[in-house]
């Protein structure tokens, strides 16, 4: 488990992809890796110093070979981490932990379920943590 621990990792984009395929390189195929990550848009990751580096869903994608390979076809302009690096990991899951305020405005039934993307994508401090499944390829 990686809890709160990727964000602090790799100020520079070398270090951080050294530590990734360190990762890599002692994990067997299947590994799960289970990530809890600060939100990059709440202030629990924008207000500490030592965070150096925000972790998203879209960033942990980019070391997925299958898509790597997708996206070349494509000519999408996304950087092929995987490839470029030589390992593969997958992104199983996510949940997306609710700010308290946001999580009791859907409870008394203000914010529908169906809103929340769009909520997400444009405001602050909606999305706490998120919680995502790695699993390595090999």
């Amino acid at each position: 488990m990686l809890i709160h621990v990727l964000e602090h990792l790799g100020q520079s984009p070398d270090t951080f992809n050294n530590i990734i395929k360190e990762l890599y390189r002692i994990c067997v195929n299947g590994t799960k890796i289970n990530i809890i990550v600060p939100h990059p848009r709440h202030d629990d990751f924008i207000s500490d110093p030592t965070h150096v580096r925000p972790i998203t869903v879209f960033g942990l994608t980019l070391y997925d070979q299958e898509l790597n390979k997708e996206w070349e076809k494509k000519g999408n302009a996304n950087t092929p981490m995987g490839i470029i690096h030589d390992v593969n990991f997958k992104v199983k899951d996510v949940n997306m932990v609710l700010d308290e305020n946001y999580e009791s405005l859907i409870k008394i039934g203000k914010i529908k379920h169906e809103e929340l993307k769009d909520i997400i994508s444009k405001y602050n401090n909606v999305v706490k943590e998120m919680k995502i499944t790695w699993e390595v390829i090999k």
